[in-house]
């Protein structure tokens, strides 16, 4: 089933190419997802679907997208730079399996017919790698008739499919579904780095153990990127006062400025993208 967005994929199976959606997979090190990556002996193609109505506004200078909406704005990392990302380490895993690299990966940003699309800079470049989800046909065929040079053969591309599908890691959120859990099941509060105690006290701009009185002043990242893993990875500020058991809304919001997360929606309706910021 293809999420809005992803519904003129369904027709490229028709072509050859295979589709994968949501793949997520190991660097190593760190995990990388695939938004979605259509495979084919010839090129791949490497897309972000964004399903964001209103008029979006892509800067390349400072790297963001903009979305104005019934006179609100919200702020977003750029898309061109997060599916060039993707497919950098997208490269870099093929290699790690033995697979062929030099194969052309091209990517687009995807966008659908309910929003404006603005480039404030580099119009050009924009108006090659962002399109409507109409036009992934085209661009499809298009490649089809300018590479003859295939670098897979059949029965590569089937072990690189494979291991696509077998190589796909669960997310923690998926994981909660499998063991039957749910977010209220999660005990919350700032986890003590020292005797590993919940919940610490936020005193004075600093955390401080009630059990042992140790004190970090950063031991809240911890839990922040729990919570992205395990609940949302997005949140708000009441939200966010709720899980770390502060009752200021001004200390929540300085910890939120702080960690120069993306978000949307005025102040008090403001939603911060936990995965974003530093």
């Amino acid at each position: 089933m293809y999420e809005p967005g992803v519904y003129h994929f369904s027709f490229q199976e028709n072509f050859g190419n295979y589709i994968f959606q949501g793949s997520r997979l190991s660097s190593g090190k760190y995990h990388f997802q695939i938004g979605v990556l259509l495979t084919n002996p010839h090129f791949f193609i490497f897309s972000e679907v964004k399903n964001l109505s209103g008029k979006l506004i892509f800067d390349t200078e400072y790297n963001q997208l903009i979305r104005q909406l019934d006179d609100r704005e919200g702020y977003f990392k750029d898309p061109l730079m997060q599916v060039n990302h993707q497919r950098f380490q997208f490269v870099n895993w093929l290699q790690q399996h033995k697979f062929n690299n030099k194969i052309p990966i091209y990517f687009v940003v995807i966008v659908n017919e309910n929003s404006k699309i603005e480039p404030r800079n580099n119009e050009d470049s924009i108006a090659d790698k962002v399109i409507r989800d109409t036009k992934l046909l085209d661009i499809v065929i298009s490649l089809h008739n300018n590479h003859n040079k295939a670098f897979f053969t059949k029965k590569e591309l089937q072990r690189l499919q494979n291991l696509l599908i077998d190589s796909h890691i669960l997310s923690d959120p998926e994981i909660l579904t499998l063991l039957n859990l749910n977010s209220e099941d999660l005990l919350t509060g700032v986890i003590c780095p020292e005797c590993t105690q919940l919940p610490m006290k936020r005193v004075h701009g600093k955390w401080i153990c009630l059990v042992c009185k140790a004190t970090s002043k950063n031991a809240h990242l911890q839990a922040l990127h729990d919570y992205a893993l395990l609940i949302n990875p997005t949140i708000t500020n009441k939200e966010l006062r709720k899980y770390l058991h502060i009752d200021s809304e001004a200390v929540v919001n300085y910890i939120l400025k702080a960690m120069n997360f993306d978000f949307t929606g005025n102040t008090k309706g403001r939603v911060y993208n936990l995965t974003s910021g530093t």
